[in-house]
């Protein structure tokens, strides 16, 4: 049985590009002091960064998909800098949907993207990797906005999450934590879902990661599988 043919250089994308600014968003985040650079959180520079990233990945999509994601994107940025100069309640839920709506649409062109390709290559690989990245910032987005509408849906060693210094300022460490170890199954145990409606928000997540790595193994391997059978026929 022959080796699957490593992709060329020139395969590396977009994804490739997303993919470096969602992992280092995700690892230097608690790392940088909450007010980084001209009054503006590390909460808003890193979810601009994943904005702008966002539209570079689905730069190479079909125009009418990524013209729909330019628009909620802008207008995602477009909140975000109004709430930065002027917080409010409305603002802040609004810049929740949003976010939350870009992260779901990109992961599903992105994934939509893969399905439909014939043959493996890194940039696939990369793109999948994107994907379930995408869904654990966007169900700890999720359990944010829950968090923010009902203080006390989520506990942290036993004791509600602590607050913030700002009103606006509502995304969370402990709930990202807890998103990917919810999206992993891994499920230690010090940061609990305690309400009913963040119970059923991190059951959901479980399913999603769980079907997702399934489908998305699934396909590499048919894939793989396809292609070696073609090349055995010429």
């Amino acid at each position: 049985m022959s080796a699957l043919p490593l992709p060329r250089r020139t395969e590396l994308g977009p994804f490739a590009v997303l993919l470096a600014t969602l992992v280092t968003t995700l690892l230097l985040a608690p790392f940088i002091e909450e007010q980084s650079l001209f009054g503006f959180s590390r909460s808003r520079l890193l979810a601009t960064a994943l904005l702008l990233s966002g539209i570079y990945a689905m730069s190479r999509r079909r125009r009418g998909v990524f013209a729909l994601g330019l628009a909620i994107a802008l207008a995602a940025l477009a909140v975000e800098a109004w709430l930065h100069l002027h917080p409010s309640r409305t603002l802040v839920i609004a810049n929740f949907g949003l976010t939350i709506a870009f992260l779901s649409f990109l992961s599903s062109a992105l994934l939509y993207a893969i399905l439909e390709q014939e043959r493996i290559t890194l940039d696939t690989i990369l793109g999948g990797i994107c994907v379930y990245l995408l869904l654990g910032v966007a169900w700890s987005l999720t359990y944010s906005i829950l968090e923010y509408l009902h203080p006390g849906s989520f506990l942290a060693d036993g004791l509600p999450l602590p607050g913030t210094r700002r009103p606006d300022e509502f995304r969370q460490e402990e709930l990202i934590y807890f998103s990917f170890v919810t999206l992993t199954t891994v499920g230690y145990g010090d940061v609990l879902a305690r309400s009913h409606p963040a119970r059923a928000l991190a059951a959901a997540e479980a399913v999603t990661g769980s079907l997702y790595i399934a489908v998305f193994i699934a396909r590499l391997v048919g894939l793989h599988m396809v292609h070696q059978r073609r090349e055995l026929d010429l």
